[in-house]
């Protein structure tokens, strides 16, 4: 990370049977995996990554293309833009997660049911209907009442109208690989085992929502250069 140019930029991921998530983030990487880890969740990761690169490219190109400050576009990836729905039938973990994501400027939904998420997500589809939206994710518990975590995911990602929102599983039981495994088969951006820590929590979803960002900015820098072709 401390290397001048462009191996600076390089994306990294550390993986470790130890749990050293958080000096891993500390020291820059751009994410980190547990061992043993799983086909699905292994190439998950690195298509994550690789995403999160050309988020980090698509703000210089911007920046040359333009000669414009990304931050002051409104063209890089801002926290204070994000709404988290964080879905959880226990009420310690979901204000502590409301507590680390409010003091980040994130934007913040509490959901004490599955149900009540689904409500909630089919109300965030009619706001963006038809808009480049990405200012949005779901952060959910798996076991819950009435509507698992699995079955909230499944009815996101099945719904043309709400799969492209990125959902995050967490869970304290359900920490099997044939779990996690189900989670990104089924189309989680990630799944979180509990306990977890701020940080870990903060670069999970800081990593997950650049690469939305950058998908968008792909299509406004195309849309920039049409423009300068024009002129």
């Amino acid at each position: 990370r401390k290397s001048p140019g462009a191996v600076g930029y390089l994306p990294i991921i550390l993986m470790s049977s130890s749990k050293k998530a958080e000096e891993a983030y500390a020291a820059g990487v751009t994410d980190f995996l547990s061992k043993p880890v799983g086909k699905n969740m292994l190439l998950k990761k690195v298509g994550t990554v690789l995403e999160n690169a050309f988020y980090k490219q698509m703000i210089r190109r911007f920046e040359q293309i333009t000669g414009k400050n990304a931050e002051d576009s409104k063209f890089e990836y801002d926290p204070s833009k994000v709404e988290v729905m964080v879905v959880d039938d226990d009420m310690v973990t979901r204000k502590l997660v409301s507590r680390w994501l409010t003091t980040n400027k994130y934007k913040v939904v509490l959901c004490k049911t599955g149900v009540e998420a689904w409500k909630g997500i089919q109300s965030w589809s009619q706001e963006v209907k038809g808009k480049d939206d990405i200012t949005r994710m779901i952060l959910s518990d798996v076991t819950m009442p009435e509507l698992s975590g699995f079955k909230l995911l499944e009815w996101v990602m099945s719904d043309k109208n709400t799969k492209h929102f990125p959902v995050i599983l967490m869970s304290a039981t359900t920490t099997d690989h044939s779990g996690i495994q189900r989670s990104i088969q089924t189309g989680s951006q990630d799944f979180l085992v509990k306990p977890f820590t701020k940080a870990v929590l903060l670069n999970k979803i800081k990593t997950i929502m650049e690469t939305v960002v950058a998908r968008r900015n792909e299509r406004l820098l195309q849309m920039v250069r049409m423009q300068n072709r024009r002129t």
